[in-house]
């Protein structure tokens, strides 16, 4: 039970809500201003912080309060940024793949190795070759070829 002297928090709930929801509908920063001003009249009307309940409904005011305030801030950074943060992406996406590409380069070559070391026997090549095989951090396979370049 709210023992406080101001039972505003509702209603500020309430306007924070509906602010937050017209908001996504249509951004705009009266909306955002709205919203905060809803959620200070909810925490004042939660007072006194003294059980759980008004810390929990104190802390998802906030949230829904603060929630379009960063996505606006952060949806202005990528408008007014956008060359520099996609050129970042590009380079990260070209780092991750030139390091996958290593990646498959080693492993296709410690494979070779691998299978040119085999037995002659095909069946214990292909029992090494399958452990080798297994072990691999991306999808690989390996094909032993016998004379004249035929497969096993």
């Amino acid at each position: 039970m709210n023992r406080s002297s101001l039972r505003w928090w509702l209603p500020g709930a309430a306007l924070t809500v509906l602010a937050a929801g017209e908001w996504l509908r249509a951004p705009a920063p009266a909306w955002i201003v709205v919203g905060c001003v809803g959620a200070l009249i909810g925490l004042a009307g939660l007072r006194p912080w003294g059980g759980w309940r008004q810390r929990a409904v104190g802390l998802a005011l906030a949230l829904l309060a603060l929630a379009p305030l960063v996505t606006a801030w952060r949806l202005d950074q990528v408008e007014r940024h956008w060359p520099a943060l996609q050129a970042a992406r590009v380079q990260r996406a070209t780092d991750r793949l030139a390091g996958d590409l290593h990646a498959a380069f080693l492993l296709a070559s410690r494979l070779a190795d691998l299978a040119s070391a085999a037995p002659a026997d095909p069946i214990a090549a292909f029992d090494a070759l399958e452990r080798a095989v297994a072990g691999a951090p991306i999808e690989a396979g390996v094909a032993l070829l016998g004379q004249g370049g035929r497969l096993h």
